[in-house]
């Protein structure tokens, strides 16, 4: 299977090129202790993509600089809904939120 991807890199983005500050959207690190965001680094302890998108639902308009951190391993993704309510709540592009370091 081949697949197309459209996009640029973060670095690439016009705003950005301009001086604007490159923001990523992480709700889901706000249901982790305090003091221990680097916790989600090693254990897989909420799902974080579903308080991801529970919280885009929330959203003020994004910045043209948001990316929203999502981690793509996640084998029950219907990609297609996702990629929509990402566009919906005016997230620029999605930052590859690895699951372990």
């Amino acid at each position: 299977m081949r697949a197309r991807v459209r996009g640029k890199l973060a670095t690439q983005m016009s705003d950005i090129a301009k001086g604007a500050q490159l923001q990523v959207y992480a709700p889901s690190l706000r249901s982790l202790p305090k003091g221990f965001l680097l916790v989600m680094a090693t254990l897989p302890i909420l799902d974080w993509n579903d308080c991801l998108l529970r919280d885009l639902l929330t959203l003020d308009q994004a910045t043209t600089a948001l990316y929203a951190a999502i981690i793509m391993i996640d084998p029950f993704a219907c990609w297609e809904d996702r990629a929509e309510s990402l566009k919906d709540a005016g997230i620029t592009g999605v930052a590859n939120f690895r699951a372990h370091l």
